[in-house]
């Protein structure tokens, strides 16, 4: 007698990428709730853009609504934020170009050259500009 074939034990679902769970912990640090779940869906892209909105407000007192929405407002408070640049807009930029599929190499919140490269082959996949500088243009092609 032979004995039955046993079903192979079922694959466990993807558990979603660790770095994306790393950007989504920040922004709940932040101090917005979304799902710590490493999934790059739209909740996390609300939540990233929660941050700069308000980074855009508290640093350059842009009177944004913080709504997570790019809408023309938060399109002309853009700044430029380039190589050398140290904190949450650079945070911010690192989470949109992973997300994009540009991995910057890192989440530290610096501009260095890792940064830098992943900027400029996201605004040549984008058609823009590539000068390495998150300007207007390449900001609204991260937040779109």
């Amino acid at each position: 007698m032979t004995e039955p074939k046993q079903s192979p034990a079922p694959k466990p679902m993807p558990k979603g990428d660790s770095f994306v769970r790393t950007i989504q912990q920040w922004v709940v640090d932040y101090g917005y709730k979304i799902a710590v779940d490493g999934l790059k869906g739209p909740e996390t892209r609300k939540g990233i853009t929660m941050v700069y909105q308000n980074e855009l407000n508290k640093q350059f007192k842009a009177g944004l609504v913080v709504d997570g929405i790019l809408g023309p407002k938060t399109y002309y408070a853009a700044r430029n934020v380039r190589k050398g640049a140290k904190g949450n807009l650079t945070h911010v930029l690192q989470a949109l170009l992973y997300i994009a599929g540009k991995d910057p190499k890192g989440f530290d919140g610096v501009f260095g050259d890792n940064t830098e490269k992943a900027v400029r082959a996201f605004q040549g996949a984008k058609g823009l500009g590539v000068d390495g500088i998150a300007g207007k243009n390449t900001w609204r092609a991260l937040l779109q």
